[in-house]
């Protein structure tokens, strides 16, 4: 096989959506399991959670999945989990390092304040009880169903950014994982 044969396959490859993966939304530059779960206090010192690819891949983010659990029931209105609405909220936003502003608002310049502001953005909004009276739920966010997925170039050093300026160590857990197809540079 040429080297214009595997370049082709590769651009094939991307083209009909690439190889699968995912990506949990991470304190900057850690790998840790702790790193990935914002029920945690972030309302003095705010915190991103972010999604990059390595410099050698590029990503199309097609969906979003959020998961909230709590040791008490879930409500829906003026709550966040079960914790009281956010007053500050989660901005959602693509960024490229060292850029001063955002290149694009996810969220459309909207923070995400409370469960229903998951809900008008998301799809397929699941509560699964626990025993006890705990909660689980998980939601969808299809960028697709929205217009496109969301492109990231990691030698651009672009990743989605989830920032944290509130209280959520209330709850038990809280999770943002991406999905989506990503291109691998291979040497030429």
């Amino acid at each position: 096989m040429s080297i214009y044969d595997k370049r082709s396959m590769a651009s094939l490859l991307f083209l009909s959506g690439g190889e699968p993966f995912f990506s949990f939304a991470s304190v900057s530059g850690s790998t840790a399991v702790s790193a990935a779960n914002m029920a945690q206090d972030f309302s003095a010192v705010p915190q991103e959670f972010i999604v990059l690819p390595p410099p050698d891949e590029q990503w199309n983010i097609t969906n979003c999945m959020i998961f909230m659990s709590n040791t008490t029931g879930l409500a829906r209105g003026n709550t966040y989990g079960t914790i009281p609405q956010l007053p500050n909220g989660i901005a959602v936003e693509k960024r490229k390092s060292g850029a001063p502003a955002p290149l694009q608002s996810i969220s459309h310049f909207q923070s995400i304040r409370n469960n229903d502001d998951w809900i008008m953005h998301a799809h397929n909004w699941v509560e699964i009880p626990l025993s006890g009276s705990g909660t689980t739920i998980s939601c969808q966010w299809e960028f697709g169903k929205a217009g496109r997925a969301i492109f990231l170039d990691g030698a651009k050093e672009e990743y989605i950014t989830f920032i944290v300026s509130d209280d959520l160590s209330g709850m038990s857990d809280h999770r943002i994982k991406v999905e989506g197809f990503r291109r691998v540079e291979r040497p030429k």
